[in-house]
């Protein structure tokens, strides 16, 4: 959702990069952030990124880190009057849905942040089902909550066209055996993508 749908990603990095230096004294970079973090749950992002720093993420450290990032996120989120959406992205959901498509999003965001989102930015209305890291435990890059998608749509990986925008999301969208679109000006073209735009304009046009 974020980076992909919503602008909302740079919102996620400076939150996370303040908790962590606060609590830790470690400044997480903006390579690292889309690295480790975009994309994943925070869980398994946090635990992973503070092992590469050499510190052991105990359970109360974890607790802390992830109660500070919810407070901020939620404050900072209902604080903004309107989210800005990708460019393109509803013109291009205009457009699926003219063409009878199904549209579903696969998020690694709470069910909370998610409904502020929606009602910050008006897009709530395109999509047909929505499925939340709360519908699958299972993070990015693994498949599973693709998987899980397309079976509440009732359709085979070569009938559905993923757009992803982060490493780990663009890597789950590949295993998926889904078609993949690529929604980022900033990365490579990844083996396995079929289509490649810095946003939803690039790929109508």
């Amino acid at each position: 959702m974020d980076g992909t749908v919503t602008r909302t990603e740079v919102l996620n990095y400076r939150i996370y990069k303040n908790a962590i230096n606060r609590a830790l004294n470690i400044k997480l970079t903006l390579t690292d952030w889309n690295k480790s973090f975009s994309g994943t749950t925070p869980n398994e992002s946090l635990t992973k990124y503070l092992e590469k720093c050499g510190i052991l993420l105990t359970n109360t450290l974890l607790k802390n880190l992830m109660e500070e990032i919810h407070v901020s996120k939620k404050k900072q989120l209902e604080n903004i009057s309107n989210i800005e959406v990708v460019n393109g992205f509803i013109e291009f959901a205009k457009k699926l849905r003219k063409e009878n498509f199904r549209i579903g999003l696969v998020t690694s965001t709470t069910k909370v942040f998610v409904k502020i989102i929606f009602s910050k930015s008006g897009i709530n209305h395109y999509f047909d089902q929505v499925v939340t890291r709360e519908d699958c435990n299972i993070s990015k890059p693994n498949p599973a909550i693709y998987l899980h998608a397309m079976k509440i749509f009732g359709v085979d990986p070569k009938y559905t066209i993923i757009f992803e925008d982060s490493s780990s999301g663009l890597m789950a969208a590949i295993k998926s055996g889904a078609t993949v679109i690529q929604i980022n000006g900033q990365l490579n073209k990844l083996n396995g993508v079929s289509c490649h735009g810095k946003n939803y304009l690039d790929i109508l046009n």
